[in-house]
């Protein structure tokens, strides 16, 4: 049965960006997913997000939380 998660961005300064909702299998496929939209994130927009924190959540608990940041592969991409 699918569950709903909601995925949301908090910055360094507190404010929080609700990037919504989708329906997903299990909690693995909710953090593979929201691995994937940090990832195209940081690579876009590495300057504005690193240092956030994505939250991702069903109705009932937080799955997981784990701060944007660069990893040194990503940043060897960035640079050549």
């Amino acid at each position: 049965m699918a569950t709903t998660y909601n995925f949301a961005l908090c910055s360094v300064s507190g404010d929080i960006e609700d990037l919504g909702d989708i329906e997903l299998e299990n909690d693995a496929e909710a953090v593979s997913f929201g691995a994937a939209v940090i990832e195209d994130i940081l690579r876009e927009h590495f300057a504005a997000y690193s240092g956030s924190v994505m939250i991702i959540t069903d109705q009932e608990r937080i799955v997981r939380a784990a701060e944007l940041k660069i990893e040194p592969e990503m940043r060897q991409k960035k640079i050549n």
